[in-house]
């Protein structure tokens, strides 16, 4: 009997654990978790996203409230970036994708039809300074 075999099991963490061990982000600014609020589950009547968890990141100057709602299976993730965000962009990462958004002139950004799983932020400010988050999980 052959111990040595390939596990056949389910690999779809592996991407996630890859994705933690990346060092691409060592020379980013770290944008720590300094708050989050997971509010107790209420009856739902209107079958609206329904509100998982709201987090804060702080890094220096920057503010980044996070928003995580489930819309029947998927997540959506909007945020808001505090300071000055013009020219600013967001990148939502995925272990096995990225999603690039604009930040609007008030801050806000939003993705829709996320898998739940893990999750990073990064945040570029247009004089190419970048914040990244640790992963999370949607």
């Amino acid at each position: 009997m052959n111990h040595r075999a390939a596990h056949p099991g389910d690999l779809r963490g592996r991407a996630s654990a890859l994705a933690a061990f990346d060092r691409s982000d060592d020379r980013r600014g770290q944008a720590w978790l300094t708050s989050e609020y997971c509010p107790d589950p209420e009856p739902v009547r209107d079958r609206g996203p329904i509100l998982l968890t709201h987090m804060r990141f702080d890094h220096d100057r920057l503010g980044l409230d996070l928003w995580v709602r489930d819309r029947g299976g998927t997540r959506s993730l909007s945020g808001l970036v505090a300071g000055d965000t013009a020219g600013t962009r967001v990148q939502v990462r995925c272990p096995d994708r990225a999603y690039d958004r604009r930040v609007a002139l008030d801050g806000s950004f939003g993705v829709a039809e996320l898998a739940p799983g893990p999750v990073s932020l990064v945040v570029r400010c247009r004089d190419d300074a970048s914040v990244v988050t640790d992963w999370f999980t949607v």
